[in-house]
């Protein structure tokens, strides 16, 4: 059981940060006033069984919309308020395996460096080091 809430977290804090990641492109517009109403409307619901009905409204009006990504958020947060783990692990496969495309601005010209320098880890939780680090010479 605690596994699966581990791997549930785990898997949850990944699709949130892959959400997070395109978030610094132009920011998406809104088809219409009508998808810009249902989406207000969508935020403004508290009940979460009428939160999908209308995310599901949402995605048969507005099938191709800029706003996938805010779409995909609603529905993932709402699937997590409901404990439900297959639907909301589904949600951020969807995210994880969509092509993210960035335009010639927007791709970073170098990759960017890891935080703190940690190394990775062996099997066995040992740092992967050099041999002759910490040994003597002899």
């Amino acid at each position: 059981m605690k596994s699966t809430r581990f791997l549930c977290g785990v898997l949850a804090g990944a699709a949130i940060f892959a959400m997070a990641m395109p978030a610094a492109a132009a920011p998406a517009k809104f088809t219409d006033r009508n998808e810009y109403d249902l989406v207000l409307t969508i935020r403004a619901e508290a009940a979460t069984q009428k939160r999908l009905v209308l995310l599901d409204q949402w995605k048969a009006k507005y099938p191709k919309t800029e706003l996938l990504q805010v779409r995909q958020e609603l529905y993932f947060s709402a699937y997590q308020s409901l404990g439900d783990n297959v639907h909301m692990l589904s949600v951020a496969r969807a995210n994880l395996d969509a092509e993210i495309t960035y335009s010639s601005e927007d791709s970073p010209s170098k990759p960017i460096p890891s935080k703190g320098g940690r190394k990775r880890l062996q099997r066995g939780g040992r740092p992967n080091v050099p041999k002759t680090f910490g040994s003597r010479a002899r």
